[in-house]
């Protein structure tokens, strides 16, 4: 009688070994969780930053009727004839100024979208320095003779950027309203320049009252934020955040230092021209 065999069964199957540098399921679950707060902490700062945003469109709107219904009412009274001539001058001025600041908040919030639109793009050409940033000091010494601002623009002549001429301009307007707005009467404010390799980097320096440190974090990126400046001149607070935008549609960066009581130096980073 044959005895019973056992006849051992063969297969191509090897035991799985892990791969090398594999995550373990353990490994892989914390990823997806960090993952997964990563994304909600970027959902939350995105929904944040819609309720700012619709909060600060709500904001502009209100202050743009405010300055119509000004202009309506003082139209109003102006329009019955009742008025001394002196009267009628001081309510002629009032209009214009609310028709002036009704305007500028307009153009600013024009720029803003702008600034934060796909469907515009920077229109590059190269800029000599010197002629331009002389043209926007000039258009803004009025403004700082009120307060007895001293200028000191020293930026040499042939040095170029290669930018959009309208959004630069908006940029460095800003950058020195905001200069005089901070600087105390018979202060001083300097604009300079500096090429290192394919970059310039424009300054606006100014001795005034400086930044806090709790807001120079967000300076840059928030809506509506507004502090009125040394003489009582208010702002509409599109200013940096739309800054920030254009620089950064002309492929640029803005930055800044600053101390409490001891001004600001704001500075505009931009690719070189060929001079």
């Amino acid at each position: 009688m044959e005895e019973n065999k056992i006849t051992p069964i063969i297969t191509d199957k090897t035991p799985e070994t892990p791969v090398e540098g594999a995550l373990s399921l353990e490994q892989q679950l914390e990823a997806m969780k960090i993952e997964n707060e990563r994304l909600l902490i970027k959902y939350k700062r995105l929904e944040q930053s819609k309720l700012e945003e619709d909060m600060f469109i709500s904001n502009v709107f209100h202050g743009m009727k405010n300055y119509f219904n000004q202009i309506l009412g003082f139209l109003d009274i102006i329009s019955d004839g009742n008025l001394e001539e002196e009267d009628q001058k001081t309510y002629l001025n009032i209009i214009e100024k609310a028709s002036s600041s009704a305007h500028s908040l307009s153009e600013e919030f024009l720029l803003w979208k702008k600034s934060g639109s796909n469907k515009f793009e920077a229109q590059i050409s190269e800029i000599e320095l010197s002629s331009f940033v002389d043209s926007l000091i000039n258009s803004s010494r009025e403004m700082a003779n009120l307060k007895k601002i001293n200028f000191n623009d020293s930026i040499d002549s042939g040095i170029s950027v290669m930018a959009d001429p309208s959004m630069l301009k908006s940029v460095l307007e800003n950058l020195i309203s905001n200069a005089i707005k901070f600087t105390e009467p018979e202060g001083n404010i300097s604009i300079s320049c500096e090429r290192k390799d394919n970059e310039v980097k424009i300054y606006v320096i100014d001795d005034g009252r400086g930044i806090p440190k709790d807001r120079q974090d967000k300076i840059l990126n928030s809506l509506g934020d507004t502090t009125i400046g040394t003489s009582g001149e208010k702002g509409t607070g599109f200013g940096l955040h739309t800054c920030n935008g254009l620089i950064k549609k002309m492929g640029g960066h803005i930055d800044f230092t600053s101390e409490e009581g001891k001004g600001a130096t704001f500075s505009v980073t931009l690719p070189a021209g060929s001079r």
